[in-house]
């Protein structure tokens, strides 16, 4: 069933009907950060549930040249998480590096861009490092979720919580055909717009997965795709003072998810009310 949904979204049918379009709009946003007064990111809202945007030009190709740049001698065939382990994946073709923000001023860049836009703190260990992925000819990822829970990653109470916050994902390159992201629940899938940022919130504001964030990326039929992602990490982006001293181990507490919830409410107002 799931692949044949995804059939549907990446040959481009499944839209929504027109009155889910109602809501859709195109804005300016500064966050109220004086690091994007001077050039506020521009925002398309894609849909409203699961809550995903579209930033236009939040990069610039030379950043996009310089990152790929980087991650280039580094690339080695992308991996999935098989209960503790991480292993390769018929079903995830691609190759990926991981950039620090000591790597190049670029990327420091980049980190305060997305911080400005987000109001999050996104340095480690509140996010994971910058993942630059390569999807060749025929390179896809079948559908999946970004987010983990308890249950699916035994021996997780020891360590960091391996839930991701949203998914900030930037367009490095052009695809001639395919390389959509397909959201297969939601029934509407994203097509490749070059150095744009592609936002979605992957846990509901409880702290829950969100089910409607099942998506996957189409195949490359022609061209070639290069991607970043940005994964943050719930509630220690929000207040790392919740985290200091204590390692991560209190942003596994469910009872301060209202925290980044708040938080994620008023940085994204348009955002429709969440199951607590």
């Amino acid at each position: 069933m799931e692949v044949a949904k995804e059939s549907d979204r990446c040959n481009g049918t499944g839209w929504p009907a027109p009155e889910r379009l109602l809501h859709l709009s195109c804005s300016y946003e500064t966050n109220s950060s004086p690091y994007l007064l001077l050039q506020p990111a521009k925002k398309e809202m894609v849909q409203i549930q699961p809550y995903v945007a579209l930033y236009h030009d939040f990069i610039t190709d030379a950043e996009a040249e310089t990152i790929k740049g980087l991650a280039g001698p580094w690339l080695q065939r992308s991996v999935v998480a098989s209960g503790e382990k991480q292993q390769k994946a018929e079903y995830r073709i691609s190759k990926s590096a991981w950039l620090k923000d000591t790597a190049d001023p670029v990327v420091e860049a980049l980190d305060r861009r997305m911080a400005a836009l987000t109001g999050l703190d996104l340095r480690p260990p509140y996010a994971e490092y910058l993942q630059v992925v390569n999807y060749g000819l025929g390179g896809h990822y079948e559908p999946h979720f970004d987010h983990a829970t308890v249950r699916e990653l035994p021996g997780w109470a020891g360590r960091g919580d391996p839930r991701l916050l949203f998914l900030l994902l930037f367009q490095l390159s052009a695809v001639e055909a395919g390389g959509s992201t397909a959201f297969i629940y939601a029934n509407f899938s994203v097509p490749v717009v070059k150095n744009a940022a592609l936002f979605w919130w992957n846990l509901r504001r409880n702290g829950n997965g969100d089910g409607d964030t099942l998506h996957a990326g189409c195949p490359v039929l022609a061209g070639d795709k290069w991607g970043e992602r940005c994964y943050p990490r719930p509630v220690c982006s929000i207040s790392p003072s919740l985290c200091d001293g204590q390692a991560k181990s209190s942003c596994r507490d469910p009872g301060r998810a209202r925290t980044w919830g708040r938080s994620r409410a008023r940085h994204f107002p348009e955002e429709t009310a969440r199951v607590w």
